[in-house]
């Protein structure tokens, strides 16, 4: 079964988002845009007064020509340093420079109307060439990107139905790895109840397990520099959303449960045999030494719903979980440091302050 996109956030705000992309960002060169976070989608930590940012990823076929478009047009998005050397080229050179692929602009106010200024909504977008994009759907080379869209996202452009639909299968591929690896990790904590799915309980687990791929080794979280409550933030909030996404609905007349993904053995077959063979984390020989001969076979096996060793699970998923956190950590750092170059010390300091007000430091701004 594939994981379908949905729409889940059709309200004002997307609305207004269109019309904002559409005035200010040139398009020539984009081929998607997404929209994601706590500003688009409900999450726990937040209250009425809080306007965070809309978080967006731009997804581009030549980033240097982008750029080039976009800093004519938006010179003030970029920092102050960027804006003097003006070099397309070399804000290319910087976005591609660590794992994540992505450069960002944060803290923009973009028009909603051209003719009434006041009208603005706050946002941080991030570009991406569809190359890098495409990787880190399929391989996790970064696992940034990819676990942005492993949670709710809202499509707010696209330029052809063929585009549309590329960028589909990408995000829906990305997602059944998403949901097989979570899938190893629940059953890794059941042990041998790992067949209890109809408990509310075990579902959790599979969410919180699917949100957190893209926090483990995150370096904001070991700065204090994000809510240390953050996983568990979004999968309240976003439940529902979640489920649909993950989850099957089975609709009878008068009765409504959700079942975990129901991964076929060639559909397992397939998706395990890209992970070992195509994914560069786990294309390595130290890793492949260290797991059984037939652990393929065996995670097919459970994947089919029949009995595997757990020794054998749990050695797979403690390979996985090290190889996501490197790549986790290495974006991270990456986008730490390449956020002071993109936005400048007034911008940095200014975002810095917002994310240390969700974390544990938040008392030091009451």
């Amino acid at each position: 079964r594939k994981l379908k996109l949905k729409k889940m956030a059709s309200n004002q705000l997307i609305k207004s988002l269109k019309r904002a992309l559409n005035q200010n960002i040139p398009l020539d060169n984009v081929i998607s845009t997404f929209a994601y976070g706590s500003a688009v989608f409900k999450q726990n930590g937040y209250t009425e007064k809080d306007k965070p940012l809309v978080d967006m990823i731009v997804v581009v076929n030549d980033a240097e020509m982008f750029h080039k478009d976009n800093i004519k047009r938006n010179k003030h998005h970029y920092s102050w340093i960027l804006r003097k050397i003006n070099s397309p080229k070399l804000i290319k050179f910087i976005q591609n420079m660590d794992r994540s692929k992505t450069y960002f602009n944060t803290l923009v106010n973009l028009p909603v109307d051209q003719n009434q200024q006041a009208d603005t909504i706050r946002v941080k977008y991030g570009v991406i060439e569809k190359e890098h994009f495409k990787n880190d759907m399929k391989y996790w080379h970064g696992l940034y990107t990819s676990g942005r869209m492993q949670k709710p996202i809202e499509g707010i452009y696209y330029h052809t139905k063929e585009s549309e639909k590329e960028m589909e299968d990408l995000i829906e591929h990305n997602r059944t790895l998403a949901a097989l690896v979570a899938n190893i990790r629940t059953n890794k904590g059941q042990g041998e109840h790992s067949n209890r799915w109809e408990e509310e309980f075990i579902k959790d687990q599979f969410l919180i397990h699917i949100v957190s791929l893209s926090y483990i080794g995150d370096i904001r979280l070991l700065l204090k520099a994000e809510n240390p409550n953050k996983i568990a933030n979004i999968v309240e909030g976003q439940k529902q959303i979640l489920k649909n996404i993950y989850f099957e609905d089975t609709i009878n007349d008068e009765d409504r449960e959700l079942k975990p993904i129901d991964l076929t053995v060639g559909e397992a077959g397939w998706v395990l045999k890209n992970m070992m063979e195509n994914t560069p984390f786990l294309n390595e020989k130290r890793v492949r030494d260290e797991l059984d001969d037939n652990i393929l076979e065996k995670t097919i096996e459970r994947a089919a719903g029949k009995e595997i060793n757990h020794e054998t699970l749990s050695k797979l998923d403690d390979q996985i979980r090290q190889k996501c956190q490197s790549n986790v950590r290495a974006s991270s750092i990456g986008q730490l440091i390449k956020g002071m170059i993109s936005s400048g010390i007034a911008k940095s300091l200014t975002y810095v302050k917002e994310k240390l007000k969700k974390g544990p430091f938040k008392f030091l701004f009451k």
